[in-house]
């Protein structure tokens, strides 16, 4: 519960020395593998041999050996592959960014970062390859009152930014979507709503519609589409807080999502919806912590994060006409 990882490890061991519960030492020599794989990539090898000792050393605890076998398949796999590319990952900073919210996102052609800058207040853009910052125009007018943005989506075509613009006044509270343009031309307002939060979530592929999430003060929102050409929302689903991920198919015909399985419930599984709202079905139901991630991009795959091995993993589920195709 600390993170202190190494204590964790010898702890364990002293449960596996002292237990006369075939069960708990099986569960212990698992949670030594388990604390070995956060330990990272330095440790992977002694993660490997502490999940196989739990399948030679204590047969008889099934479930215990099946995840123990799934870790080891996994590793295995993961070792495999970093063979065969020999590549290193490497991480380097690229913005300091500070504020109650930090609305941030990569250009669909990867060269740029859109962020909301708490400094100037104003959205701007940082070139990754050079590190040159500058700001595009955000407010409407010279004397719009401040306010801040809180999501930000890159248009399809990367020539522009919708934001949830939002501003505290006097005698209510409202929040409005803007387009703020990569040349530095003048924003344009598209939307403006009386919803407590309203969330611009995604662009469809082609560019006409912004699947948006919208909440009133009592709880519960709704998932809909907005569309660009004319300013029209259409509800397609009544979703419960707090908001999960959700996102359009390549092709524009699905939207996944992560919520709730059931009202109350802390635990989430994936759905997936047509974008007309037609029909849905759940993707992946587990009694895990399961969150999307995002799709191929051939639309044949929907990524998610699970900690149902115990540590945050990430899984991939086929998909086909609308439903899933085997197991994740």
């Amino acid at each position: 519960g600390e993170g202190n990882l190494e204590e964790a490890i010898a702890l364990y061991q002293k449960v596996i020395d002292e237990a006369k519960d075939e069960a708990l030492a099986a569960q212990a020599q698992l949670r030594i593998g388990l604390c070995y794989e956060k330990l990272g990539q330095e440790k992977a090898k002694l993660a490997r041999e502490a999940f196989q000792k739990v399948v030679d050393k204590y047969p008889a605890q099934k479930g215990t050996v099946k995840t123990a076998r799934e870790k080891l398949a996994l590793l295995q796999r993961a070792h495999g592959l970093a063979r065969e590319g020999e590549q290193k990952l490497e991480l380097r900073k690229v913005l300091t960014a500070s504020g109650p919210h930090v609305a941030h996102r990569v250009s669909p052609d990867g060269r740029y970062l859109a962020y909301f800058d708490y400094g100037i207040g104003s959205i701007a853009v940082r070139e990754l390859a050079t590190g040159a910052t500058r700001p595009l125009r955000s407010r409407l007018t010279d004397g719009e009152p401040p306010g801040e943005c809180w999501w930000l989506r890159w248009s399809p075509d990367g020539k522009s930014v919708v934001c949830n613009w939002w501003q505290d006044e006097p005698t209510m509270k409202w929040s409005d979507f803007r387009l703020v343009f990569l040349d530095g031309s003048a924003p344009r307002s598209i939307f403006r709503g009386d919803y407590y939060d309203a969330y611009p979530v995604d662009w469809s592929p082609d560019g006409h519609t912004i699947l948006v999430a919208t909440f009133r003060e009592e709880g519960n929102g709704t998932m809909g589409i907005f569309s660009v050409d004319d300013g029209s929302v259409s509800a397609l689903k009544t979703i419960p807080s707090p908001l999960g991920r959700m996102g359009f198919s390549p092709d524009g015909r699905y939207i996944a999502y992560d919520s709730p399985s059931e009202e109350g419930s802390n635990k989430r599984d994936i759905f997936v919806l047509q974008a007309d709202g037609a029909a849905g079905a759940p993707l992946v139901t587990h009694p895990a912590q399961d969150h999307l991630v995002g799709w191929a991009p051939d639309g044949k795959q929907v990524l998610f994060s699970s900690d149902r091995l115990g540590s945050q993993d990430l899984w991939a589920v086929g998909f086909a006409d609308g439903r899933t195709a085997g197991d994740p």
